[in-house]
């Protein structure tokens, strides 16, 4: 783990099918709880 106890955050690139960092070292995204990102179905529908 990085310094302060909190995991690296990778996002997942859909086009390459690889993992790379969310962001870059200079910056950290601490995420303290779990959260749900699934889109409502008002917002995909036409």
């Amino acid at each position: 783990m990085p310094t302060g106890g909190h995991p690296h955050v990778y996002a997942y690139d859909l086009v390459d099918g690889r993992y790379e960092l969310a962001v870059d070292s200079a910056e950290e995204l601490i995420v303290e709880k779990p959260f749900d990102i699934r889109l409502r179905v008002r917002d995909t529908a036409p």
